[in-house]
């Protein structure tokens, strides 16, 4: 069903308010939709959750993508990005993923390295 800006603003002023659940690492987070903004979810769900947390559409569902959990930074002998977790963990909130997104695993110095 389509849904044209004159429909939302009328079911808005009946007392009709807007929730909509999006997903984040580990499941999913109801959150408020305003009137105005119901016709972007409907056409950009996705987008309309990266506005939601602050950060780009890429980062929303790379973040979604990992389950939470930042990637290892360092670059492995044959080149590619290591795979490998931070550690501490998966589902982690979208700032801390976006904070350590890039440290190190234990393998490559990270906490839990064996520096002896």
């Amino acid at each position: 069903m389509a849904m044209d800006a004159k429909t939302v603003t009328e079911i808005a002023n009946a007392g009709i308010a807007f929730v909509a659940t999006v997903r984040i690492p580990g499941g999913g987070e109801t959150v408020v939709v305003p009137s105005n903004s119901v016709v972007e979810y409907v056409a950009d769900p996705q987008g309309f959750a990266a506005r939601h947390f602050g950060v780009s559409k890429e980062q929303y569902l790379l973040w979604v993508e990992m389950d939470g959990m930042p990637q290892c930074g360092a670059t492995t002998k044959n080149g590619p990005r290591c795979k490998n977790g931070v550690s501490g963990g998966s589902q982690r909130s979208i700032e801390e993923w976006l904070r350590l997104d890039g440290g190190y695993c234990a393998v490559h110095g990270g906490d839990g390295a064996n520096t002896r």
